[in-house]
């Protein structure tokens, strides 16, 4: 096997132990270089590429970069490939190629992945140590998959049910505050109309980014923002805040606003209110399988009408 090639098939991790032992002796000056060498290549073991692309794919788009933009030279002078100079600058040149490959690495892996849901939809998704999230309706989840395992941390705008797996510390954040657990199911609501986290199982620690108090709660118990402070932990039915999973919506005293909200998030349609409801509370229940239906129960206990215009929603 040429020195070149060995080379090259060790940095890819195309070489068995057996191969590297065997071979790695007769293409080094001598044994320090080459147990020098090995160390370097060992270090970058951990290094990750993106699932889409493979080891091979990112070598060789990376020796292509590199060749097609040449350091610049002299006039008349000729470029050699890394990969062809003599064998007695391979450790310089490896030094060199561990840092390009790091940052070639964490360019891509660092990208994040996001998930968005429309108006009535609801998407859920699968993470790479199997945790399961279920984003509601016209909301947003994105994470980085490169470090997962050792770093598992989200973005969401809306409101999703978590799942978590067992591991190492999992971290939901949003713009007001962050939720952090290890293994357990929660209900986070991240949205302008309030922030509200709900822990089924496990426990879970809530805290927000403009105040340094935190709750820490557990199985049963939730919290909100309450004058731009974490409330008091307080118990809660199960079916009141997971209940859209199933595509059913519970209010407990809740301004009616905040329910039209909901409605127009589920139905995807357009809204008009032509009367004031601001200061006005509902509690009571709606569901998915009928939007008429699920407006007589709002307006009528309210005493408002309502008219359809195709995908208009009068209401007064």
């Amino acid at each position: 096997m040429s020195g070149d090639t060995f080379f090259r098939k060790w940095l890819e991790g195309n070489l068995s132990d057996e191969e590297i032992s065997s071979e790695g002796p007769k293409v080094f000056k001598d044994d320090k270089e080459f147990a020098t060498f090995k160390k370097l290549i060992d270090g970058s073991q951990g290094l990750k590429i993106p699932a889409s692309q493979g080891k091979e794919d990112a070598w060789s788009k990376l020796v292509d970069k590199i060749e097609s933009n040449p350091s610049k030279a002299e006039p008349g002078a000729v470029v050699v490939p890394f990969y062809k100079k003599p064998i007695f600058k391979y450790l310089s040149i490896a030094a060199s190629l561990a840092i390009i490959f790091i940052a070639y690495a964490t360019f891509f892996t660092n990208n994040p992945t996001t998930y968005k849901t429309a108006k009535s939809e609801i998407k859920t998704i699968t993470m790479p140590d199997n945790s399961l999230i279920t984003l509601n309706a016209d909301s947003k989840l994105s994470f980085k998959s490169g470090n997962w395992i050792d770093n598992r941390s989200v973005s969401l705008e809306g409101e999703a049910f978590f799942e978590v797996k067992k591991g190492t510390k999992f971290v939901v954040n949003s713009e007001i505050g962050k939720v952090t657990v290890l293994g357990t199911s929660f209900n986070v609501k991240a949205r302008k109309e309030g922030y509200e986290v709900s822990c089924f199982t496990g426990e879970v620690s809530v805290s927000l980014f403009n105040d340094k108090s935190e709750k820490v709660l557990s199985n049963g118990f939730a919290t909100k923002i309450m004058n731009q402070k974490l409330s008091e932990p307080f118990t809660f039915k199960p079916t009141n805040i997971a209940g859209w999973k199933s595509g059913e919506y519970y209010f407990d005293k809740q301004p009616l606003i905040d329910v039209f909200e909901e409605f127009d998030r589920q139905f995807d349609v357009t809204l008009k209110i032509t009367t004031d409801i601001s200061g006005r509370i509902y509690s009571g229940y709606f569901n998915k399988v009928e939007m008429e239906k699920a407006l007589e129960l709002i307006c009528l206990p309210m005493d408002l009408q309502y008219e359809i215009q195709d995908n208009t929603i009068i209401i007064y």
